[in-house]
């Protein structure tokens, strides 16, 4: 696609014989996936590694924060503002896109993994989580029903008027179970207005007829730790009509060679979290 001069909130300009190309989404993808293909076959990278490192690509294209281009790591992304919808696209754009291209190389590994790609996710902690839960077990997921992420809860008028808020949007929820996860950062929510907004938005969900999950880094940080919240979450989908949910968790945390595959997940999805100590 060509970026067209003066256009833009922050317009650039150049000089009319210059023509300034940019790959779109779908294209940018299909690059990550050969650059990806590169490494695989001078044998840096092991085939879940970049299956995973392609997926946060597309995560990253079809949500609502951006990483650190320098730094994707350890650099702090940015995020959208309230209302703000900065996504390039959404999955399933990107899937139509994939599927009408010809052969060439990175469009099978990109099809493959953009499948997989949440929508409107809210930063890199909940991609990660997500996938955790309800990628399949080949990817070193549990396979929990894919969750909505960050989109508008569903209550009642008698619900609404015990809220402090006008609108809720967990960034994981299960609408016909009535089942929300609910990640709390550590750094953004160490001040006292921030804990106040975690507390309000806590009784908003107990006021509804959701069964809610506040969950922070110690949560989430390790095998055992996610183990423990996925079966948690597996436990109450399962009382709620998903069945087996449970056991199947179970089931596959327990397979031979998984706990190796989720290890992997962990080591490439979870983002680096600064801890604080004194919130004061």
């Amino acid at each position: 696609m060509e970026l067209r001069s003066g256009t833009g909130a922050q317009a650039l300009s150049w000089p009319s014989n210059i023509h300034v190309l940019i790959d779109g989404p779908g294209l940018a993808v299909v690059e990550g996936a050969r650059a990806l293909l590169k490494l695989l076959t001078s044998d840096k990278l092991v085939e879940l590694q970049a299956l995973l490192r392609l997926l946060e690509f597309c995560d990253e294209l079809c949500g609502h924060y951006v990483r650190d281009p320098l730094d994707h790591r350890s650099g702090k992304p940015t995020y959208d503002e309230p209302h703000e919808d900065s996504r390039l696209c959404n999955p399933e754009q990107l899937i139509s896109f994939l599927k009408a291209l010809p052969r060439m190389d990175g469009v099978r590994l990109a099809r493959r993994v953009a499948q997989y790609t949440i929508d409107e996710s809210g930063s890199p902690m909940e991609s990660y989580f997500n996938h955790a839960l309800t990628l399949p077990p080949r990817l070193a997921g549990l396979s929990l029903p894919k969750p909505l992420a960050n989109k508008q809860l569903r209550i009642n008028d008698d619900e609404r008027g015990l809220m402090l808020h006008d609108s809720l949007r967990p960034d994981l929820q299960w609408p016909e179970q009535r089942v929300l996860a609910e990640y709390l950062g550590d750094e953004p929510h160490a001040g006292k207005a921030a804990r106040v907004e975690d507390k309000n938005r806590l009784l908003d969900y107990a006021s509804t007829r959701y069964v809610a999950f506040p969950l922070m880094f110690d949560d989430v940080r390790n095998a055992t730790a996610l183990n423990r919240t996925a079966q948690m979450i597996a436990r109450e989908l399962m009382h709620k009509g998903c069945p087996q949910a449970l056991y199947r968790v179970r089931r596959i945390q327990s397979r031979e060679g998984f706990a190796s595959k989720q290890n992997t997940l962990i080591a490439t999805l979870l983002p680096p979290v600064k801890r604080y100590d004194d919130v004061g």
